[in-house]
Order: C-alpha cells, then sequence, then structure tokens
C-alpha cells in the first residue's frame, strides 16, 4: 500500500533528522567510513528478497529502503526536495539541476519520475548505510559504493511459497508471480535498458531454494565485509 501523504511526511522528517543526527557524529573507530556503503536488492518474485532485505538491514544497523517507500517519496515533489535537500552543500550543487523539476505540475511524465526516482536513490546511497530493495537501485549507485544482490528462487519454490504465504491457490499463485516478473522486467528495460536478469549486473546471486532465508542473510554479511574490508557492527 503507497504510503499517505501524512503518513509519508512523518517518514521523511524522520530520516532527515537522522541524517542530520548521524552527519554531525564522529566516528568512533579511526578508519571507520561515516558513510558505509549500501546495499541494493534486486529480486524475483516470491524469492523472500524483501525479507532478506529487511533482515540484512538489522543486521548491519542500516536503514530500509522497500520499494514502496522510495516510490512513494519518488512520487511526492515535496517529499523529494526534501529528501535531497539533506545532502550538504557541495554534494547538494551535483542535484542543482534536478531541484527545479520538483516544483511544479503535480503529474509526471514516464521520463520525470524515472529521473526522479533515480535522485531519490541516489541521495539514498550518498547518506550510505542502507538497504535498498527494488526500483533498480544497483543501476544507479556507483560500483565501488555499492554491494548488489539478486536473489532468486526456483518457480516451484516460488509458486508453493506464494501459495503458503497469501493463501492462494496454485493457477492463482503462478498467475501472480507471472505478471509481476513481467512488469518487472518491463519496468527494468524502460527505466533502464537492462535485462533485470542478467547476472553481470550483480556482485552476487542468492538463490533460496538451497540456502533459505536465515542462511542467505548470513552469506550477504559475509559478502559484505569481504567487499568493504569491515562489517559496521
Amino acid at each position: 500500500m503507497v504510503k499517505s501523504p501524512r503518513s509519508l511526511d512523518a517518514l521523511v522528517e524522520h530520516q532527515v533528522r537522522k541524517w542530520s543526527t548521524e552527519r554531525k557524529r564522529v566516528p568512533t573507530v579511526v578508519g571507520t567510513p561515516r558513510r558505509w556503503p549500501v546495499v541494493t536488492i534486486s529480486r524475483e518474485y516470491g524469492s523472500r528478497g524483501s525479507t532478506i532485505g529487511r533482515l540484512l538491514a538489522e543486521r548491519l544497523g542500516f536503514d530500509f529502503w522497500d520499494k514502496k517507500l522510495v516510490q512513494a517519496i519518488a512520487e511526492d515533489a515535496g517529499a523529494s526536495q526534501r529528501v535531497i535537500e539533506t545532502l550538504d552543500e557541495q554534494r547538494k550543487n551535483a542535484f542543482a539541476d534536478i531541484l527545479a523539476s520538483f516544483v511544479g505540475g503535480h503529474g509526471l511524465s514516464a521520463g520525470e519520475y524515472f529521473e526522479r526516482l533515480g535522485r531519490v536513490a541516489q541521495v539514498i546511497a550518498d547518506h550510505g548505510s542502507a538497504v535498498i530493495v527494488g526500483r533498480g537501485a544497483n543501476y544507479l549507485v556507483p560500483a565501488d559504493r555499492v554491494l548488489r544482490l539478486r536473489v532468486v528462487a526456483p518457480v516451484e519454490v516460488r509458486v508453493k511459497g506464494l501459495m503458503e504465504r497469501g493463501g492462494l491457490d496454485e493457477k492463482t499463485a503462478r498467475s501472480e508471480l507471472r505478471l509481476v516478473e513481467s512488469e518487472r522486467a518491463l519496468f527494468i528495460k524502460q527505466a533502464y535498458n537492462r535485462d533485470v536478469a542478467d547476472p553481470m549486473h550483480y556482485d552476487l546471486v542468492i538463490n533460496t531454494g538451497t540456502l533459505g532465508v536465515e542462511a542467505a542473510v548470513d552469506v550477504a554479511v559475509a559478502a559484505y565485509k569481504a567487499r568493504f574490508g569491515a562489517l559496521p557492527v
């Protein structure tokens, strides 16, 4: 469910205050980065990628940004501007050409939406210490500042999971899976001209059909440490 304007404003305000506090905080360990690189998660529908993202964020002490929240912010001009204004002046200048587009008409073309969505994702990544699920965030963040995960599972495993968790019959589960997978692939193609299933777009592909959720989180944590040389917590 898309956030209501009131709840969205509250979430944005909470995040802005959190970023402001963290910006002033001095690392307690010499050499510890002020902003940890982010994790992006692309996932097949029904593979439990969102659940893995939430648990991974808890393990790392990161903020968790799911698809619906990022999308809601991108669709709301005021929220988008508020998020971008959290950048310090030096980094904000890089986004100056975008700010004007956040004020004006309420309607968005596909191009405007993709542009705004991308900028919001980049701001989140610039603050760091975040897990971002969906919306093609792996295509937006510089490769040296992100661990890009893809979560997959065999079709039969995903269908069974949708039936159990959603109370669906098999026919409905298969139909829903095909529809959502098609929509996600189309979104990535339209927004980034990429094939969402291409493994070369990711640093690690995790199969939850063999690993399961908890083991997948363990693997992701180990991959983060291997990728960046340390863990935040």
